[in-house]
């Protein structure tokens, strides 16, 4: 039996008109809920500026022995949000007075759970060249954040009057609360496991990757008791507070027939976004797993995937010749490790049509175009060609426009 989708975004009470989402009736009493909810949040507390981002949910059916994707297009609601003063090396200096307290935004074992990271939401006075991507916050003071940007030059791409956001990571103890969601395990051994969460490798040169981490929900007694354990590491160390990254989506492994539904619930960022893309080593091509705070759906033509210079056309139909790939994975498909469903490029040559996207396999006359791309039911790896040279890492920016942001 194939799964079911549904897809469905809430407003805040200050959203309810913006054009590009519709509310069916049978959510309506949820919107509400959640607006009231999210507005008596954003008024509490005095650390806590107020945003009218859009509250949505989303529900994945994950379908049993089977691998499903799940992206993570909805984010925490912001613990603040304000605007860039200053930028030096990799610290963040906020305008006004915020008032926090020392390391106010950093993770410590059994006392703050979260880990939180700085959203460059782009808006303001100081659009920003880094809209949309995020950086973990490694400490704090009064009045600023100093992130890991990566080797990112972030002086000269995050301006003063660039809005910024603090939010927490998802976990796996706020994706899956108690193991929702998923088929829980009632024994530490790999034979008994229900559902493993694995978690893409996003560091490693290379294609078709094998997962970084592997966790799965204990629901047993012994050791610490019922939590998340990854796999190979010690079964007394329990794994809940483990910050999942909205840059990239987590694959729900069910080892069993049963099924499990995920419901996400979460803000939907109103910002441009800014996707790195590249490769990790000479003569190697990549796999980039994207992951999009993305509340709506585009097309390959209106991705500005190929417009923007991030992806390679390739210049002749053969395969042998293909320069950048995008790899699809159809949730609707079951099984394990599976092959992409879909393969795209983008052909720039003058014959059978002229320029365009092209799916693989198909009659090269048509082109793609209108291919749906960015819905949350699908899995998606951009397959950078081997770049030349002799810099290991070569990257490149994606920018993209959803819809719905100004």
């Amino acid at each position: 039996m194939q799964p079911s989708r549904e897809s469905v975004f809430t407003l805040t009470a200050a959203n309810l008109r913006r054009p590009n989402f519709m509310i069916p009736r049978k959510c309506l009493a949820l919107a509400l809920a959640l607006a009231a909810l999210v507005g008596s949040a954003l008024t509490s507390g005095a650390q806590t500026t107020v945003t009218t981002d859009p509250v949505g949910f989303t529900t994945i059916v994950c379908s049993g022995s089977s691998d499903t994707y799940v992206n993570l297009s909805l984010t925490n609601a912001p613990q603040f949000v304000g605007t860039v003063a200053s930028v030096s090396g990799s610290q963040i200096v906020l305008s006004g007075t915020p008032g926090w307290t020392a390391n106010q935004w950093v993770y410590v074992a059994g006392s703050q759970t979260s880990t939180y990271y700085a959203l460059i939401t782009g808006t303001g006075s100081g659009a920003s060249a880094r809209a949309g991507v995020s950086y973990t916050v490694v400490s704090s003071d009064t009045n600023s954040v100093t992130v890991n940007a990566g080797g990112d030059a972030l002086a000269a791409n995050v301006t003063a009057g660039t809005s910024l956001s603090i939010i927490a990571y998802a976990t796996l103890n706020t994706l899956f609360p108690g193991g929702q969601g998923i088929n829980g395990s009632p024994s530490f051994s790999l034979f008994s496991r229900q559902t493993d969460i694995l978690i893409p490798d996003t560091t490693t040169a290379g294609v078709n990757l094998s997962a970084a981490a592997d966790y799965y929900y204990y629901t047993g007694s012994s050791g610490w008791g019922p939590g998340w354990r990854r796999q190979g590491a010690s079964t007394s160390s329990t794994q809940n507070d483990i910050p999942i990254s909205p840059d990239t989506y987590i694959i729900v492994r069910n080892n069993t027939s049963l099924s499990s539904t995920i419901t996400l619930v979460g803000n939907v960022p109103m910002t441009r976004l800014n996707t790195f893309i590249g490769t990790r080593a000479v003569g190697t091509a990549q796999d980039n797993q994207i992951g999009l705070l993305l509340s709506a759906t585009t097309t390959l033509a209106g991705s500005n995937l190929y417009q923007s210079g991030a992806f390679v056309g390739s210049s002749s139909f053969s395969l042998a010749n293909r320069m950048d790939q995008l790899l699809v994975f159809d949730n609707t498909v079951t099984g394990f490790n599976q092959a992409a469903t879909y393969g795209y490029f983008y052909y720039t040559g003058a014959s059978s049509g002229g320029p365009g996207w092209r799916k693989a396999g198909a009659n090269s006359i048509i082109a793609d175009g209108d291919q749906i791309f960015g819905n949350p039911q699908y899995g998606v790896i951009l397959r950078k060609a081997v770049t030349s040279g002799t810099t290991p890492i070569q990257s490149v920016v994606w920018p993209l426009v959803p819809s719905y942001v100004p």
